[in-house]
């Protein structure tokens, strides 16, 4: 019997495409589409399959066609921080490489067994991810490259001011209230603009009457704001969501637009991809990170939460970047500073019996000197941060000596000289049977009980914040 001919495989032309390829086939099912920028692998796994070590054609029907007018063109913003794409600086926010400006394959594919057949495709087959700028990869799958930048919120709400008919969404840390509640903001957006408070991170918060802890957010925030409505929500446990969803539905549904604004670290983003798993959006949200700076421009969010109310032209939804405020310190803090100052679980308050003469030092960022008469100081925050009590007397040696180490007094962490000084930001006097509290900007907040005075210390004499007594 003469030998048999090798099989030769019939020349396949790659298809001329265009900046975002998209090549359809019917080999799983008909019309089906697929998204392939590997050329190689779509003539291995549609052109041939592997069969007793020989390579043979498979079929010819595997139809290809080039992009329809249907093909999603790439945005101008990223949409996970907003910043303008630019291919230029790696450096700067919004680089997007040149090679990476088309859209992602949507198979990744790489043939080991002799044996691989089309069906192996069907668990791979995905819808392509919008384009991100190179920051924002960073800091979803590396957890850095961040680069912090904070917006003229002036020339940021500009927009939001001029929009007649807008709504509010005031998002604050209750953590940090009111030192994350933004100063002057009536003036930015417009006094008459409708806000609904939303109080996020609620679930770090210890156990609280949470009516009253609502009235006292609302009370001090009507000060300067017109203030609706009050809620109280965690972006991490999903409380309050569906209460949330209930009351900004049908302000969406009337065609209004809504304006998520806070300062730095008070999560909004993190609320924003809350909202859109509990109504079953599978969009990807706005890049989320425990540092301040993270978003950089207005994104419009693709929410919609009137699919119940079948709005036709419903409201669109805007996240906008951290405001800067002057009252927190993690704006001087690092990456791995913030990981200890930043609480990620229910608050336990810690308290501190102090007599006359003695100080006590949370971390190396405040002191509290108990003056003439004892009192008790008890300490809301993360239970990473070291609280150190001593006599007054040693306060400062101490404090040179340790202050940047890796014990009792943290954070800095071995930048002690390079950071702020602790200046004496104020005194407290205390009267018999009375309870006061102070924000710690970013950090918590602690509260005094007893009677005489307290002398308060911080970096350079500031970031303290006289509050109400809002837990009891």
């Amino acid at each position: 019997m003469p030998p048999r001919p090798p099989i030769s495989l019939p020349t396949i032309h790659p298809p001329k495409l265009s900046p975002h390829p998209t090549l359809y086939f019917n080999a799983l099912q008909p019309l089906r589409q697929c998204t392939l920028t590997n050329y190689a692998s779509f003539v291995s796994v549609l052109g041939r399959k592997l069969l007793g070590g020989q390579r043979r054609f498979v079929s010819s029907t595997h139809r290809v066609c080039t992009p329809t007018s249907s093909t999603p063109p790439i945005p101008k913003t990223c949409p996970g921080c907003g910043a303008p794409f630019q291919h230029v600086d790696p450096t700067h926010i919004g680089y997007l490489p040149l090679k990476s400006s088309t859209p992602p394959p949507s198979i990744k594919y790489r043939p080991t067994e002799e044996t691989e057949t089309l069906t192996t495709l069907k668990p791979q087959l995905r819808t392509p991810k919008p384009r991100i700028c190179q920051r924002c990869h960073n800091l979803r799958h590396h957890n850095k490259g961040l680069i912090r930048s904070y917006p003229d919120a002036e020339k940021l709400l500009s927009g939001v001011k001029v929009v007649q008919k807008g709504y509010v969404l005031l998002v604050v840390d209750v953590v940090d209230f009111p030192a994350s509640l933004i100063k002057g903001l009536g003036n930015l957006v417009g006094n008459d603009k409708p806000v609904i408070l939303v109080g996020n991170k609620v679930d770090l918060l210890p156990d609280v009457n949470r009516d009253s802890f609502k009235s006292a957010l609302k009370r001090e925030a009507k000060k300067s704001l017109n203030i609706t409505d009050v809620l109280l929500t965690s972006a991490k446990t999903g409380e309050g969501l569906l209460d949330l969803v209930e009351r900004i539905a049908p302000v969406q549904s009337e065609g209004t637009d809504l304006f998520l604004i806070g300062c730095t670290n008070v999560g909004k983003s993190a609320l924003v991809n809350a909202l859109a798993k509990v109504t079953g959006t599978d969009t990807p949200g706005p890049t989320t990170s425990h540092m301040p700076g993270t978003t950089i421009g207005m994104v419009q969010i693709p929410l919609n939460l009137t699919n119940m109310a079948l709005s036709s032209t419903p409201g669109r939804i805007f996240d906008t970047p951290g405001l800067y405020t002057p009252h927190q310190i993690t704006h001087h803090l690092t990456t791995q500073e913030l990981k200890l100052v930043l609480p990620t679980t229910r608050i336990t308050p810690h308290q501190k019996n102090l007599r006359p003469g003695q100080t006590l030092f949370v971390g190396g960022l405040y002191r509290f000197d108990a003056r003439d008469s004892p009192l008790s100081i008890t300490f809301y925050g993360s239970k990473l941060l070291p609280l150190h009590r001593c006599r007054t007397v040693k306060a400062d040696i101490l404090y040179a000596k340790h202050c940047g180490g890796e014990h009792i007094m943290f954070p800095p962490l071995g930048r002690a000289k390079e950071f702020l000084p602790l200046k004496l930001a104020t005194k407290v006097k205390l009267r018999v049977g009375e309870k006061v509290e102070l924000g710690l900007g970013g950090v918590g907040w602690v509260s005094f009980e007893g009677h005489g005075r307290v002398d308060v210390f911080s970096p350079e004499g500031g970031y303290i914040v006289p509050r109400d007594v809002l837990y009891k």
